[in-house]
């Protein structure tokens, strides 16, 4: 054997590790996504039930994830309202019931006092009362939310930008 076939035998051997490496780690990758449990990957829920209520005056007790994975697969809209004085649960209570006459089943809605510490409120960091927060099917806008002085035909364009299809309700929303 010469130099050059050991230069060429030299070459040839690293260039088998290497391709054995990224052999490797490819299958390496592949087998983590195909053995993980499916809990553990994105946008699944397990065992994440509907909520007993559709109108209720307590929260839903489900997280954004959770009530954004319900909208999605029960094709569905949660509305999440909070106020801190009796006149503003008066006045949300008047928008759930406008909300209800106009979208009906479509609509899951909570009107829930700021003192509960309600887990979405926490989460999407609603501080000034009142307020409230829209989850819904929509995969490119799934939320709205808003603080302080609204009604209910901002409520309603929220509901409205996150369904994912107006459907039946494309005169209502296109209203507002």
């Amino acid at each position: 054997m010469n130099k050059d076939d050991i230069k060429r035998y030299g070459v040839l051997v690293i260039g088998i590790i290497l391709s054995l490496g990224f052999a490797f780690g490819a299958i390496q990758s592949f087998s983590s996504m195909v053995d993980a449990p499916a809990a553990n990957q994105p946008g699944q829920q397990e065992e994440v039930e509907m909520p007993a209520e559709r109108l209720t005056d307590a929260p839903f007790d489900l997280d954004p994830e959770q009530q954004h994975f319900l909208a999605v697969t029960e094709s569905i809209i949660f509305v999440n309202m909070y106020y801190g004085t009796d006149e503003q649960r008066e006045e949300l209570e008047e928008i759930r019931d406008d909300l209800d006459e106009e979208l009906g089943e479509k609509v899951y809605v909570a009107v829930v006092d700021e003192g509960e510490n309600d887990i979405l409120m926490t989460h999407m960091g609603v501080n000034e009362m009142p307020g409230y927060i829209v989850i819904g099917d929509n995969q490119g806008n799934p939320a709205a939310q808003g603080e302080g002085d609204f009604d209910s035909s901002e409520v309603a364009g929220g509901v409205c930008d996150t369904m994912a299809s107006w459907d039946q309700f494309a005169g209502y929303c296109q209203s507002l």
